[in-house]
């Protein structure tokens, strides 16, 4: 009895749910009625019976359209219409529905006439705006009746239907509570309570609201028409001049790839614009016309390229039919002080290809001190070249800001010399491109080089970029901000560089004289790059504070390593470098990666803790040359070592802190030594190392610690060198104390012991037999 029971309440909540969301207002048709004089409509309005579409571009506060809307009501329920739904701001634009004859009631069946008026009610701040419009889609239905209270007679007025929908939620309501009371069992009362919490609110909406969806489109515009007429022919090449432009009739095209020409074909049915005197001191203030015998404006190449004019005023430009930008402000404002675009920041691009050499050579002499482009709002994504874009401008600015957060730049396949050589000399620079999406672009090639080389203060943030198709970086960053004192890269952090394969001298030479030098990309995969050579080579030198961290790689066997970090952190202060946890699993030989970093270095920690190395066969030159002459303080942690495979370690710590007060060589003592059997030069040139029972089997220990100095502790020699020349040639003979500091013990396989220590320095001593 009680499943019947509990089947028949379920279906008494179910059905009224279902009934009623099937219950809608049928719209019968939509015609235009009036609007204001700017208002324009790009489609006709129309509804399919459901919903009503609208196209609409308003330009002023208070434009408006009003429309006729006939609605029919096909529910067995009175519906009212609620003014103070209608009536609330949504954002800019204001929907009112008003009721034609006065009375807001549509009965059952009834067809009745509204007017519709949509209007710009409030302007939108120009900070919203994204290429000189603001687009408003709106999908949000609009509530006839939401209202049950204000109906008098609600049963009767509701008629059978909501008669039958009154007595069924009584019953679900009744028959609920009486299972909540009655049943014992917390599973039903769980179960009859989610049922009332889930349906009830969903039946008395289905009942309350009825809705219009409004599928609108309405764009908000900045710029006014201003139509111009030209007297003579439409025939390509003809000119028409009005103000300080001089337009052309379907102007050349000019291809932008490497090289620059001019092509015999025309632009269909549109205008070119260039500035008639481009040696006029006089601010470019002519309103442009945004079309000519109905003709649009389509090419704006080479429009100011090069003008002395004091400021150019942009405000009037209508720009959503033009396609190249090409040039448009090559060698502008380099007799000014201060660059002046005004409204450049609300240009409508969203049908541009070309941008190609826009801003190159802007504001790029010594006169010009500043340079702020905010193209944030820009619409970019049809845009198919950049190439030299921003190639040296600002170069000799106090200040120069770049802001292209956000660019869309779906379909340009290069972005190389994008912004190259800008802000050579810039006091302050700051550049943004974070959240730049280039999914074409297979190659990153000196994108971000030669850029801040000697500002003051350089800001960057690549925060979030998206190139899932780029495979190289090759001299993605060289000698970028190499001269600057601070420097500030941010959002390396966020990058997916998982497909790139060449990282190539792509800090080269990056922020060598700043105050601080801070690269964090531990969370970079690289385990696809085949090529890192030379990847930090000379980065960070004459530094105050540099830290790196490259931590958790996972290298590939056949990956280039040569140079990874060579002459690196030269004549820093201090310099950390966290290479932690990196897997170089198929990998047998660490290679010449360090050479020379770390000279002059006053205090540098190196830190190789936990690297994955089951394959490593040799250690030779791993850290030959690093942290030489006026190290003060040099520590390398090797802890975590699997060594139980090399069997070469010639050079591996060669000059390692040769003049430093203080260094630690961390887990040396861990090594697995057994099978390495030349230990050539391995500690040669080094100072201050502590070995803590270091143990040595290999044949060929040539020059193992020659010409070290402090080198204190004991080594245990466990078979019969056979080849020792110089060994411990010159080991501690700078010594002041004539305290032994390095012991030599040894097995007795060790049979030529003498000779092994003879004419050694005395503070090398001979030790004790040990056992084997």
């Amino acid at each position: 009895m009680k499943k019947i029971l509990m089947t028949l309440i379920f279906i008494l909540f179910l059905i009224p749910t279902v009934v009623l969301a099937e219950d809608k207002v049928e719209i019968k048709s939509i015609t235009f009625v009036e609007k204001s004089e700017n208002t324009k409509i790009n489609t006709e309005a129309s509804t399919d019976g459901e919903k009503i579409n609208l196209d609409l571009v308003f330009y002023d506060k208070d434009d408006y359209a009003t429309y006729k809307v006939v609605v029919k009501n096909t529910t067995n329920t009175k519906l009212y219409i609620n003014d103070d739904y209608f009536n609330k701001d949504r954002e800019y634009i204001y929907y009112d529905f008003i009721y034609n004859d006065g009375n807001n009631i549509v009965k059952p069946g009834e067809e009745k006439e509204i007017l519709l008026k949509v209007s710009y009610y409030q302007e939108v701040p120009k900070t919203n705006f994204r290429s000189a419009k603001y687009e408003i889609n709106n999908d949000e239905p609009l509530i006839l009746s939401d209202k049950l209270i204000n109906i008098p007679n609600t049963l009767k007025n509701l008629g059978i239907l909501g008669i039958c929908i009154s007595i069924i939620l009584t019953l679900c309501v009744v028959t609920g509570v009486f299972i909540l009371i009655k049943n014992k069992k917390a599973g039903v009362n769980i179960i009859v309570i989610s049922l009332l919490l889930i349906s009830f609110p969903k039946m008395v909406d289905a009942l309350l609201r009825i809705d219009i969806p409004v599928d609108s489109k309405i764009t908000i515009k900045m710029v006014k028409d201003n139509p111009c007429t030209y007297e003579g022919n439409l025939t390509q090449g003809a000119t028409y001049i009005n103000g300080q432009y001089l337009y052309t009739y379907r102007p050349q095209y000019t291809i932008y790839n490497d090289t620059i020409y001019t092509s015999t074909e025309y632009f269909d049915e549109g205008w070119g614009v260039q500035l008639t005197d481009r040696n006029s001191t006089d601010p470019v203030t002519t309103k442009l016309c945004t079309s000519i015998n109905g003709k649009p404006i389509v090419s704006m190449e080479n429009m100011f390229s090069s003008s002395k004019a004091e400021y150019f005023d942009l405000s009037s430009f209508d720009t959503s039919n033009v396609v190249t930008m090409a040039n448009m402000f090559n060698g502008t404002s380099n007799n000014v002080e201060e660059a002046s675009y005004i409204g450049i920041e609300y240009l409508d691009t969203s049908n541009v290809k070309y941008l190609s050499s826009m801003f190159s050579g802007t504001c790029s002499n010594q006169t010009c001190k500043k340079l702020e482009l905010d193209l944030t709002r820009w619409d970019v994504r049809n845009v198919t070249h950049v190439n030299n874009m921003f190639s040296s401008t600002g170069n000799y600015a106090d200040y120069l800001k770049v802001d292209l957060s956000g660019w869309n730049l779906e379909k340009v396949t290069s972005i190389q010399y994008f912004v190259t050589y800008s802000g050579g000399n810039a006091k302050k620079y700051d550049l943004n491109i974070s959240n730049i999406n280039i999914p074409l672009v297979t190659s990153l090639n000196y994108s971000f080089g030669y850029i801040g080389i000697y500002s003051k203060e350089f800001n960057m943030d690549v925060s979030n970029m998206k190139f899932p198709s780029a495979t190289s970086i090759y001299y993605g960053f060289y000698m970028t901000a190499c001269n600057a004192e601070v420097v500030n890269l941010k959002g390396l952090d966020t990058w997916d560089v998982s497909t790139i394969t060449n990282f190539s001298q792509l800090f080269e030479y990056f922020s060598n004289y700043s105050t601080n030098y801070y690269l964090d990309l531990s969370s970079w995969d690289v385990s696809n790059a085949d090529n890192l050579y030379r990847m930090l080579h000379n980065g960070g030198s004459h530094t105050g504070t540099i830290e790196v961290n490259v931590s958790g790689w996972k290298i590939k066997p056949t990956a280039n390593l040569a140079d990874f970090m060579s002459y690196s952190y030269n004549r820093a202060e201090k310099a950390i470098l966290n290479m932690s946890n990196w897997d170089i699993t198929g990998r047998t030989e660490t290679g010449q990666i360090f050479s020379n970093c770390g000279n002059n270095v006053k205090d540098l920690t190196l830190d190789f803790s936990n690297w994955k190395t089951p394959d490593l066969v040799s250690m030779n030159y791993f850290l030959m040359g690093s942290g030489i002459r006026s190290v003060k303080k040099l520590k390398i942690d090797l802890t975590g070592w699997d060594t139980s495979k090399v069997t070469s370690m010639d050079y591996s710590f060669n000059g390692a802190g040769y003049d430093s007060d203080e260094t630690e060589i961390v887990g040396l003592n861990e090594l697995d030594t057994k099978k390495v059997t030349s230990f050539y030069g391995t500690f040669n040139q080094t100072k201050n190392i502590n070995f803590n029972n270091f143990h040595i089997y290999a044949d060929n220990i040539d020059a193992m610690f020659s010409s070290s100095s402090n080198i204190t502790g004991n080594i245990i020699i466990h078979k019969n060198p056979t080849s020792y020349n110089n060994t411990f040639n010159g080991t501690n003979s700078y010594n002041t104390s004539d305290d032994a500091l390095l012991t030599v013990d040894y097995t007795s396989a060790v049979t030529n012991i003498d000779s092994l220590l003879a004419n050694h320095p005395t503070k090398v001593v001979k030790g004790s037999l040990v056992e084997d």
